[in-house]
């Protein structure tokens, strides 16, 4: 359902291989919500095999949560366990704007969407160094790490930093001692991510003609 000739493109990568690097998946859900409603198309691109079965819960009082089932009934509903407001079920799967390709790509094929974005959004990760190597505009998310020893290396990059009183805590292979998401990353807010993005597509425009792939 994406027009490469018309449609800008921002991609998301939703995981890193230690989950202390992962931004939230709430704040993906936050930052895709406001992408689409500027007239975006979204991509996620990630492991977890069951993000296609994942469907996002919201209360308008700031209380959420996510449920991964195989067959979601169209009536389903919810009461908010902190305000006692009934909510309706939010799905994304079915939003013509975003393509859910989380455990449906391989290495190589994530290569090809990232060379075809306008911007893309990483965490610390494997994906975000791709990206940069490909010379795309990228939104790069740190929390244990100082985004120093990686950005001045980098064209077309703006890293992000959730200054933690125990950031950088430098630990790449381990599970944050401080829960989950890390407090690092759950400071980097959706709103802070969205402007940035917008300000890299003004800032580094790219012409369909360098998105469309060679055959």
């Amino acid at each position: 359902g994406i027009d490469i000739t018309k449609d800008k493109i921002i991609t998301i990568a939703l995981e890193t291989s230690t989950s202390n690097r992962n931004w939230p998946f709430s704040y993906v859900r936050s930052l895709t919500e406001k992408l689409v409603r500027e007239g975006l198309k979204v991509i996620w691109l990630g492991l977890d095999k069951d993000r296609g079965k994942t469907y996002f819960n919201s209360c308008a009082c700031g209380w959420e949560f996510t449920a991964t089932i195989e067959d979601r009934p169209d009536d389903l509903s919810f009461i908010c366990p902190i305000c006692k407001t009934e909510n309706k079920n939010l799905d994304f799967s079915n939003n013509k704007n975003i393509v859910n390709l989380s455990g449906k790509t391989s290495i190589r094929e994530c290569m090809s969407i990232i060379a075809m974005s306008n911007v893309v959004v990483a965490p610390n990760s494997s994906l975000m160094v791709i990206s940069t190597a490909l010379n795309i505009p990228t939104i790069g998310l740190f929390g244990a790490f100082n985004p120093k020893l990686r950005a001045k290396f980098y064209e077309k990059f703006t890293p992000l930093w959730g200054k933690a009183k125990c950031a950088p805590c430098d630990e790449h292979w381990t599970e944050c001692k401080n829960g989950h998401p890390a407090p690092c990353m759950k400071l980097i807010s959706p709103n802070e991510v969205f402007i940035e993005v917008l300000n890299s597509l003004q800032k580094y425009p790219r012409q369909a003609i360098e998105r469309i792939p060679i055959e």
